[in-house]
Order: C-alpha cells, then structure tokens, then sequence
C-alpha cells in the first residue's frame, strides 16, 4: 500500500481516503480508484476514468468501469482528480517546523529532532510530494522507516550533510563542538 501513495496522489479528499487505506493493518493488495479525471502529465486534457492498482503498480487505467477484484480496497474518487505524485528536489525535513534557525535546533534533542522530520515528511506526503530531495538532513534513518512502511512519507533522495565553511550557516555542529 505504501507504494501506492509514493506512485499517486490524488487532491483534496482522495489523499486523506489513501492516508487511511495506507494506515490499516492489513492493507489489500489492490486498490481500485473510481470515478476520477485523470491528469498524466502528458495530455492537456484531464480524462474521466478508473485505475487499478494491483501489488503496488499500475495495473490499469480506463474510462469503462474496472470490476474491483475480491478484496480489493475501493476508493470512490468523487470527480475529482487524480494525478501522478509531485518531487520537491530542495527540501529540509529536519528544519521545517523548526522556528528559530540553528538557534533553536541546538537546544533540540535528536529524538525532537526526528519527530519534527517525521512531521514533515508526512506533510509533504500528504501534500501531494511522493518525491523529495532532502539537503543537509539527518542521514538516512527517515528514509528507511519510510520504506519499511513505520511511517508515512515520500521516497527520500537524501543529499547529506551542508557543503559550508566552517560556523557558516550550514555548519549544525553545536558551540562545544567547534
């Protein structure tokens, strides 16, 4: 299910229906989305249909009805549209809800530190980002709870640590450590 959401997002209402399916215990290996325009980044033009997916992939796409398969999880799209995931190539997981700027993240713990990125990948997920590049974030230990399914994000190319002079801007090292 969770490569369900990293492969489509859909506006409005639908985005917290997959949030749900995403978040059961026992998610379906199908899903079928109905009654929904699509947008394939292709086509000027928003086409009415269904789309089907099966272990995670794109099965089918079509404007007759899709039979859902036995078990299948099904979403009623409500006419409104659907759409391949966005990408943010230049985010800052571990930062956006961090007010106050190197300041305040020094008097952070790592564990605070996570959750907020946590947070935020979720956010950004649930805004329709199924891609991100994080710059200067915590490593890779976001990323891989994500794509173990612990918790609800985009895929993360993670860029690693600052490129940055020594107590530049980029440089998270605390006073004590300089």
């Amino acid at each position: 299910m969770k490569k369900l959401l990293l492969l489509l997002v859909s506006t409005l209402a639908i985005s917290s229906q997959l949030a749900s399916v995403a978040q059961a215990q026992t998610a379906p290996d199908t899903t079928l989305i109905t009654n929904v325009k699509i947008f394939d980044g292709t086509s000027e033009r928003l086409s009415a249909g269904h789309v089907l997916i099966a272990n995670g992939m794109i099965d089918s796409v079509s404007t007759a009805p899709i039979d859902a398969p036995e078990g299948a999880a099904v979403i009623d799209g409500e006419g409104r549209t659907l759409m391949p995931g966005l990408i943010d190539s230049h985010v800052h997981l571990t930062h956006t809800f961090v007010e106050g700027g190197v300041k305040e993240i020094e008097a952070m713990t790592w564990e605070e530190i996570g959750a907020l990125a946590t947070a935020s990948a979720r956010e950004h997920l649930m805004n329709g980002f199924t891609t991100v590049r994080d710059m200067g974030g915590l490593g890779t230990g976001l990323k891989r709870a994500i794509d173990r399914g612990i918790v609800p994000g985009p895929r993360i190319y993670s860029a690693g640590g600052y490129i940055t002079q020594t107590s530049g801007h980029g440089d998270m090292r605390m006073r004590s450590q300089l």
